[in-house]
C-alpha cells in the first residue's frame, strides 16, 4: 500500500475538477456502504445503538473507501506544497510517528490513515518533480541483474518472515488506522516505514519497464495506469465472492480459487470501461450562467 500511495503521488497534481470528481465518487460509494451497515446494526442490536454509533458509522469511510477521501485531501494539499523539500517530508514522517500517541485517533474521519500514508504520497510527488521520465530512466539504470536478484531475495525473505510467525506482529500496525496501545508502538510504526521503503524499492527493481507492445496488445505496465479503477471496483466483486465461498471451502481448493479469482478481478476491473466510469464530466460555467 505505501508503494501504491507513492505511485499515486508520483502521478498526482492539484486539479480542482478531479478533486470534486473523486469526492463525488467517494460520497456515492460511502452511501452504498453506510445504508446497509446502519440497517444491519439496527436489526442486530436496536436497543444498544446510540446516536454516536450512527454518527461514527456515517463518518468512518467504508472498507477501502478511506483511500478516496484521503486522496482528495492529499491532492488539495499539493496546492500549498508545490516546492516541498525532503526535510518537509521527513517532518511529516515524524508527525505521523507522534500522531500514534494521541488517543482515539483511529478510523474515525480517516485521520490516522490519511497521515500515516501521506509522507509516501509527498515522497512520490517530490520524485516526480525532477521529471517523470528522468526518474523512470534512473530506475531502468539501477535495474542491474545483481540488484534485481538481491531485490527479489529481499521480497521473498520479507514474505516468508511475515508469514512464518517467528515474530508475533500485530497486523493492524501495517494499516496505520489505530493509535498505539503502548510506548513500543512508535518503534513498530518506524519498522513499518523502513520495511515499506526497502520493499518498495526492491519491487521497483524487479518490475519490468517497457512500452506498449502494440496497438491491440499492451504490457502489464499499461494496466498500472488503471489501478484506481481496480482499487475502487474490486471490493464490490470481492464482497460477493467472500459471501458465496469463504467459510464454505478450505484447504488447497480455496487457495486455488483465490488465485484464479484475484487474477480475474485484476484483469476485469482494469478494462478501459471501468476507468471511463470514474471520469465524471463536470459542467463548466459559461459566461451566461456564471454568478
Amino acid at each position: 500500500m505505501p508503494l501504491f500511495v507513492f505511485i499515486t503521488g508520483f502521478l498526482a497534481k492539484y486539479n480542482k475538477n478531479k478533486c470534486i470528481r473523486f469526492l463525488i465518487i467517494f460520497l456515492i460509494l460511502q452511501v452504498i456502504h453506510v445504508v446497509p451497515t446502519i440497517i444491519q446494526t439496527l436489526i442486530v442490536s436496536p436497543q444498544g445503538v446510540s446516536v454516536y454509533d450512527i454518527f461514527k458509522i456515517i463518518f468512518t469511510p467504508g472498507w477501502t473507501l478511506w483511500f478516496l477521501s484521503a486522496l482528495v485531501l492529499w491532492m488539495v494539499s499539493l496546492k500549498f506544497f508545490k516546492n516541498i523539500s525532503y526535510l518537509d517530508i521527513f517532518v511529516f514522517f515524524v508527525i505521523t510517528l507522534l500522531l500514534g500517541f494521541i488517543p482515539y485517533v483511529g478510523e474515525f474521519l480517516n485521520i490516522s490513515r490519511t497521515f500515516y500514508f501521506y509522507p509516501f504520497f509527498l515522497l512520490g510527488f517530490k520524485m516526480a518533480g525532477g521529471g517523470r521520465k528522468t526518474f523512470v530512466n534512473k530506475i531502468k539504470t539501477l535495474q542491474t541483474p545483481l540488484l534485481q536478484t538481491v531485490s527479489g531475495l529481499i521480497l521473498i525473505f520479507t514474505f516468508i518472515f511475515l508469514l512464518s510467525g517467528i515474530v508475533d506482529l500485530p497486523t493492524a500496525m501495517f494499516y496505520g488506522k489505530e493509535c498505539y496501545v503502548n510506548n513500543w508502538g512508535i518503534l513498530f510504526r518506524l519498522c513499518c516505514f523502513l520495511i515499506a521503503i526497502l520493499n518498495g524499492f526492491a519491487f521497483m527493481m524487479i518490475i519490468p519497464i517497457r512500452e506498449r507492445v502494440s496497438k491491440n496488445k499492451y504490457a502489464i505496465n499499461e494496466i498500472g495506469k488503471r489501478t484506481l479503477s481496480i482499487y475502487i471496483f474490486h471490493p464490490l466483486i470481492l464482497v460477493l465472492i467472500r459471501f458465496l465461498l469463504i467459510g464454505k471451502l478450505n484447504g488447497i481448493l480455496i487457495f486455488i480459487i483465490c488465485i484464479l479469482t484475484t487474477t480475474a478481478i485484476f484483469y476485469f476491473t482494469s478494462l478501459p470501461a471501468f476507468s471511463k466510469l470514474l471520469n465524471l464530466k463536470l459542467k463548466k460555467k459559461t459566461k451566461n450562467n456564471a454568478i
